[in-house]
Formats: structure tokens, C-alpha cells, sequence
């Protein structure tokens, strides 16, 4: 379908639902009684429009519309209705927006409870989004020559418009994927399907303009078949999110969900997680040989543990904000406090009292307990020089320095802690060279990485941290 054609087909909608529009205003929550004609056009319009969008969104940072056709917008107790639509746009930041052309002359009241207040924005069957609107200073002529206020505005509060809250398959989207695999565990199993025709080209295009574009749909079933709540589908997407995260490096996940019940929708999703625009991606996953299923079989075991659970979400939080975080020292700080809560969980699941241990020592402990080797790996060079310089001052153990050994937790906590407490310690970062600061992030980078991954009882192939070549994760 060309542009021009949609264009001239939404202003035939928008029109039919004005001269079906009733001159009284409706009451709260009986949008869907309002427009005869015009309603029926918009239902018929609602899902043309969606299979529509969503088959040419391939283009980079290309807006989607969610709905088009009847709305309400409430100001308080004063209501305007029209015709409108809203699009979820990526630019400058993703966010959900509503545009509506309203039928009130008179909008005084409205205009004043604009500047001071959220409006509730009312579709049909009574589902309601709140959002802060402005009052355009341009207007609409329709055909009869009358002018009609244009509203605009961005969806503050998102809720799932909820039908019924239960389904047997969840469809998404996941943006800026070079590489997505089907997965699968006991209880799930999530169909990955390529959206565009030319993959290479869509991240050409992303190398120049950056920002986003939709490169997959996935299916979410039980492995059963069977149906599954709502509560349910915000759990295993709450876990793609954070499984998702990790392997890209930055955050990403389903977006613009809607649950299905044989084949009906029951529910949707207008509202998105937070979202990374596309940069050079330096997660894991990038490896063509990273078994994502295998990785996720073992997430979601880790995931059914709420303790692990909840110290799976801190510490992807931590591994992803140092990995996309301009500031090296930052990020190496936020590194330092995932790794000790990693060992905070293995000690607790092990019965291990670590309490008594230095931070450097903790982490040592960690990487020991998980089979990492100890020793500053060599091609660190940058980080080998700073320990060389400071090599009195860091404090190894005793079997350590008649060894001449480097222990890699011990460097790192040194520099971090140069960090945090500057004063009489303050040389240890200023004379830290830029390399000396890059490899002690990649070195945290690649302990959590491998930890998580030990965890997740992954030994398979990754996109190493510290090399970025793929390897194989170290046996214990």
C-alpha cells in the first residue's frame, strides 16, 4: 500500500467518524457507544491498521501505529471527542503519543486544565490511558468549514488494555537483533521469526542513522499447548527482558505484546521497557555459535529460585549499565559491586561465610568457587603495567607473591577503590593510563559474563569480553 493511499484512507476514516458524531457529550466510559457508522469503520480500520504497520516497520526508526479511529479525551469532568490515533515513535526517545482532532468550539476549561493537569484518554470498550496533552495552535476545517481544536501529547501511565487476562500465545517484537534464535525450556517455547527481507541492510542503515528498527516477531506458547494468565505472561517477559539484556549487552526484550486465545486478542501492550538505540554491540550473543536455548534453559532454572531471581535482575542492572556507560570508572565500579553480589549468592546457596573477607578477597573467592583462574589474564597489558607499577602497594596474599602471581580480583578492587576513596589514594586512578582503565573494565566485564553463565550451566561457545573472539566458557 503507498503512503498517499494510507494518508487519504485515514482522512476517510477520521471523516466518517466526524459526521457520525453525536453534538452531546458522552459519558465516562461509553466511548464505544458513540459513533454508529464511524465505530464500525474504526474496528474494520483497527486491525487493517495493525497488520499494516507492522508488516512495513522494517525501516529504521519508522513510527507504528497502534490504533487508529474514535477517542475521548477527558480534562477532569470536561470532555472533547474526535477522531485520532496513536503511534508509538522512537525518536528521540521511544514513548507512545496520541494525536486527536476534537469537535468542541469552546475549549476554554480545557485549555487551562491542560496546563496543570494529566487528561485521561478514552478509547472504545472503556479503555482509558492517562496523559499530559497540549492544545495545538493550529486547527482542523472539516467539511462542513467549522474549525476543530488538534490535540497532541505522550501516554504517561501505560495499562494493558485487558480484554480477558488469559491466553495461549503472546506475540512481540524485538528491535536492533543481528542474531535471535528460537528457545525453549520445560514449560516454554519462543518461535523467533526474521521481519526483514535484508538484514545486512537494516544495520547498514542503523551504522548511519542509529536508533532502532524492528528485526524479529516472536510467538510465546507453552510447551503444553495449554492457556496461561496474564500474571504468567508478565513473569516469562519480564524474563526475556532480562535474559535478552545480557546476552545483547544492552537492554533490550518484547515490546508491543498482545495476548491471543484462540487467535482472538485478549490483550495488549502499548507501553515499552527500556530501551538501548543501536551502538557497535559488544554483547556475548554476537557469536553465531552462542546457543541461545541452552543459555535460556538455564536462565529460567535459575529464574524459578527467587533469591537467585532477584539477584539475577541487580546484576544484569549492574553488567549492562557498566556496559553501555561512557564513563570506564563508572563502570568499573558497578562491575566491582556485581561481583560481590555474586558472591554474596554463591556463598548463601553454599553455606559459605564470606562476611569476614575483604572485598578482594570475596571476589578471589568467587572466582575460585566458580573455576575462573585467578591470575590477571595476559593480554591485559594495559592492566599488566598498573600492577607492575603498584605491584608493592596491592596487597596479594603470601602464597600469591612467592609465586609472582597477579590476581586479577586484587588489581581491580585496588583501582576501584582509587576510585571511591580519592583522597590519600588519588594517584592510583590519575596515573592509571586509558588502557590500564579499559582492560580492568573488560576484565569485570568477562568475570560477571562467565559467572552468569556458569550459573545458567552454559559451557557452549560466546563472544568473550576480554578478546571479543568467540570461545568455548571454561570448564570447572
Amino acid at each position: 500500500m503507498s503512503i498517499i493511499f494510507k494518508t487519504h484512507l485515514d482522512d476517510f476514516v477520521y471523516r466518517i467518524g466526524r459526521m457520525s458524531a453525536k453534538p452531546r457529550a458522552p459519558a465516562r466510559g461509553q466511548a464505544g457507544t458513540k459513533v454508529a457508522l464511524g465505530t464500525m469503520f474504526t474496528k474494520w480500520w483497527k486491525t487493517f491498521n495493525y497488520n499494516w504497520a507492522f508488516a512495513s516497520i522494517m525501516h529504521v526508526n519508522e513510527p507504528i501505529c497502534l490504533y487508529q479511529g474514535y477517542m475521548i479525551l477527558w480534562a477532569g469532568d470536561e470532555s472533547d471527542r474526535g477522531m485520532g490515533k496513536i503511534v508509538f515513535r522512537w525518536l528521540p526517545s521511544p514513548e507512545t503519543r496520541f494525536e486527536m482532532v476534537g469537535t468542541k468550539h469552546s475549549i476554554n476549561h480545557v485549555r487551562a486544565y491542560l496546563e496543570h493537569h494529566e487528561v485521561e484518554i478514552e478509547l472504545p470498550g472503556g479503555y482509558s490511558q492517562k496523559a499530559s496533552a497540549t492544545l495545538s495552535s493550529n486547527t482542523s476545517i472539516d467539511l462542513a468549514g467549522k474549525e476543530s481544536p488538534k490535540y497532541h501529547g505522550v501516554l504517561t501511565r501505560y495499562y494493558d488494555k485487558v480484554k480477558t487476562p488469559k491466553c495461549d500465545t503472546v506475540e512481540f517484537f524485538l528491535i536492533n537483533f543481528r542474531l535471535a534464535q528460537s528457545l525453549k525450556n520445560e514449560e516454554w517455547t519462543i518461535d523467533i521469526e526474521l521481519l526483514t527481507q535484508n538484514l545486512k541492510s537494516t544495520f547498514e542503515a542503523l551504522e548511519c542513522e542509529r536508533g532502532y528498527a524492528v528485526t524479529h516477531k516472536g510467538i510465546l506458547r507453552r510447551v503444553n499447548g495449554l492457556p496461561f494468565t496474564l500474571d504468567q505472561a508478565n513473569d516469562i517477559l519480564y524474563a526475556l527482558y532480562q535474559f535478552y539484556s545480557f546476552i545483547q549487552g544492552e537492554w533490550s526484550g518484547p515490546i508491543l505484546c498482545k495476548g491471543m486465545l484462540d487467535k482472538e486478542i485478549t490483550w495488549e501492550r502499548w507501553g515499552n521497557p527500556n530501551l538501548a538505540p543501536f551502538k557497535s554491540q559488544t554483547g556475548i550473543a554476537r557469536s553465531v555459535q552462542f546457543d541461545q536455548s541452552k543459555a535460556f534453559d538455564g536462565f529460567m532454572r535459575m529464574w524459578a529460585d527467587i533469591e537467585w531471581k532477584e539477584t539475577f535482575i541487580l546484576v544484569v542492572y549492574l553488567y549492562v549499565e557498566a556496559n553501555t556507560m561512557s564513563m570506564v570508572e563508572g563502570a568499573i565500579i558497578l562491575l566491582q559491586s556485581a561481583l560481590e553480589r555474586l558472591a554474596w549468592g554463591i556463598a548463601n546457596s553454599r553455606n559459605k561465610d564470606v562476611t569476614k573477607l575483604h572485598a578482594n578477597e570475596r571476589i578471589n573467592w568467587l572466582l575460585r568457587e566458580m573455576g575462573l583462574p585467578t591470575d590477571l589474564p595476559p593480554s591485559l597489558t594495559g592492566l599488566w603495567r598498573y600492577s607492575d607499577m603498584y605491584s608493592s602497594n596491592i596487597q596479594y596474599p603470601d602464597a600469591a607473591k612467592k609465586e609472582g602471581k597477579k590476581l586479577g580480583a586484587y588489581i581491580l578492587t585496588y583501582l576501584r577503590n582509587g576510585i571511591i576513596h580519592p583522597d590519600e589514594k588519588l594517584k592510583r586512578i590519575t596515573s592509571a593510563t586509558v588502557d590500564a582503565k579499559w582492560d580492568a573494565e573488560r576484565l569485570g566485564l568477562w568475570y560477571v559474563a562467565t559467572i552468569l553463565l556458569r550459573l545458567m550451566d552454559y559451557t557452549e561457545e560466546y563472544m568473550s569480553p576480554i578478546t571479543w573472539q568467540t570461545e568455548r566458557v571454561l570448564l570447572k
